[in-house]
């Protein structure tokens, strides 16, 4: 059996088989040396030349750590230039939405739903959509990547076909020195009161083929990162409760990727033409506040 480390008080390899089993078809994805031995500093370790993705500021327990390991080392396999990017920037926190939400986020950065009443922002996020607490005044962030990964897929009240989801990331000094607040949640999340400016994100990971158009739309304002959605991959994990596809698995290891057929039919130009409105609408806003300043 291999040997699986993780700080907690038991041993993971011995407590979930099925964490096990599925680290060693994970490893055995792997077309390169040095790609299987990321993935078993990853899965066995927890860790990859001194990132650690445990941002250890919230709640914490062995499935988390379980979620937290998965998210990231299928971030390896499926996007292993962005996995670089979030080691080499250390960003351990993120925050998921969808497109909806991107213009009042590129001129306020994200706001809590409490926050854009205030400034009388229209909430058009899925997260809001589907939250039991109304009003909450702080945004929430979570080290475990799925989780976000799992908001920036809710879609909201008019289920606008067209929106995508959208993952920010950022680093646990960012969050700190943003009135940063602890949550009282069950699930790994952490807070920042009200609203965390755009100088205070790392960057926004989005569909692959969002990627370029996003990039000419946000220009220097924050970086973009490819990631693949991970809903239909061969296994699915929560709290460490692990249930695995063995026959997506041999799907999955041949190449046969499936995609998320986001836009339902709807074609490209359609979605350019949808995030051209979004350049329209800031550059509106611009106007108008150029305009009200005189």
């Amino acid at each position: 059996m291999m040997e699986v480390n993780v700080d907690f008080n038991y041993d993971l390899s011995k407590e979930n088989s099925d964490y096990t089993k599925l680290c060693e078809m994970i490893l055995k994805l792997a077309d390169s040396e040095e790609l299987k031995t990321k993935l078993e500093s990853v899965l066995l370790n927890g860790t990859f030349n001194g990132y650690s993705p445990n941002g250890d500021i919230g709640r914490d327990n062995a499935g988390y750590e379980i979620d937290r390991r998965l998210s990231l080392a299928f971030l390896l396999l499926n996007n292993p230039e962005t996995f670089d990017e979030v080691v080499r920037d250390n960003i351990i926190y993120f925050h998921g939405t969808n497109s909806n939400a991107l213009p009042s986020i590129l001129k306020y950065g994200i706001s809590s739903s409490a926050h854009s009443s205030e400034l009388g922002i229209p909430v058009t996020t899925g997260e809001e959509a589907h939250s039991v607490v109304k009003g909450r005044n702080f945004v929430s962030f979570t080290d475990v990547l799925s989780l976000a990964q799992g908001y920036s897929r809710l879609k909201p009240n008019q289920n606008n076909e067209l929106s995508f989801p959208i993952v920010f990331g950022t680093t646990k000094e960012n969050i700190l020195s943003s009135r940063f607040r602890p949550v009282d949640s069950d699930l790994p999340e952490v807070g920042v009161c009200n609203n965390i400016t755009l100088d205070k994100v790392n960057c926004m990971m989005v569909p692959p083929e969002k990627v370029g158009i996003l990039r000419t739309i946000v220009a220097d304002k924050i970086k973009v990162y490819p990631i693949a959605n991970n809903r239909e991959c061969f296994f699915t994990s929560l709290k460490g409760e692990i249930y695995i596809d063995y026959e997506e698995y041999e799907k999955y290891k041949n190449g046969y990727h499936h995609e998320e057929k986001t836009l339902k039919g709807v074609k490209e130009s359609v979605l350019k033409r949808s995030l051209s409105n979004i350049k329209k609408i800031l550059n509106r806003e611009n106007k108008d506040e150029h305009r009200n300043s005189r």
